[in-house]
């Protein structure tokens, strides 16, 4: 209308389509379903899926093909209204494969960490993607606490050896706001998926409701609390369905 042309962007977020290699009811299935998930020790990794899966034909490698389940928003590059969506198995191949820190230089312009370069005609539209996921994101963000959603804080530790492989030091990853960016579209995408399957689904849809937290477990943590600094060991515990009160100013 009037001569103004919408500009359009594709996001897409895929995971590794493991099906394609795992069968229902075979005896990868089986043990996978035996070890539930891959387990991080100090100094190893006891994955659920053999390496060859986990680590080379369902890794989204670049510069290689691999079978994809994605779910793919076609979004107002101005607006960011979503103008269509859509779910599929793919097969995509990853133009570039960053590790966080290296993305977060590109999206702050920072020359890279030695081994980290890029072609210099790959890092305009690098640049001008990892720009728009950041706007995206800090808007999806935005609508999730909006709504009440509930921010777990947490810090992953990694764990330093010596030669014996016994633990010497216990240090904090460094954390970079690109984590939280492919966090939050990773979050989309689940919330977008649960959707689908509960209004296409609905019978077969599994739909997980906490309850209202406990009396009594707030009675239990607070022996732990008395004697801490601030108000904490003062706040009454809420009744169910209800809300913490505030607490008094200091």
């Amino acid at each position: 209308r009037g001569g103004v042309v919408r500009r359009l962007v594709e996001v897409g977020v895929h995971i590794a389509d493991v099906s394609y290699f795992v069968r229902a009811g075979g005896v990868l299935d089986g043990e996978a379903r035996d070890r539930c998930t891959s387990v991080y020790l100090v100094d190893r990794r006891l994955d659920m899926l053999p390496s060859l899966l986990s680590e080379h034909l369902c890794s989204l490698r670049s510069g290689a093909e691999r079978f994809a389940v994605s779910v793919l928003w076609t979004l107002d590059e101005d607006s960011l209204e979503v103008v269509d969506l859509w779910f599929g198995r793919t097969i995509i191949r990853s133009r570039h494969q960053l590790h966080y820190h290296q993305a977060q230089d590109v999206l702050d312009q920072r020359p890279p960490a030695p081994g980290d370069e890029l072609p210099p005609p790959d890092l305009p539209p690098l640049l001008f993607g990892l720009q728009f996921l950041d706007r995206l994101t800090c808007s999806l963000r935005a609508r999730r606490q909006q709504a009440g959603a509930l921010e777990l804080a947490s810090a992953e530790l990694r764990f330093k050896v010596d030669s014996c492989g016994r633990p010497t030091e216990v240090v904090n990853k460094s954390k970079v706001p690109m984590m939280d960016v492919v966090a939050e579209m990773m979050i989309a995408a689940n919330a977008a998926v649960a959707e689908r399957i509960a209004t296409t689904f609905p019978g077969a849809a599994l739909l997980r409701n906490h309850p209202p937290p406990r009396s009594e477990a707030f009675e239990q943590v607070r022996p732990l609390l008395e004697g801490s600094e601030g108000p904490s060991s003062s706040t009454t515990a809420p009744q169910p369905g209800g809300s913490v009160p505030p607490a008094p100013p200091p």
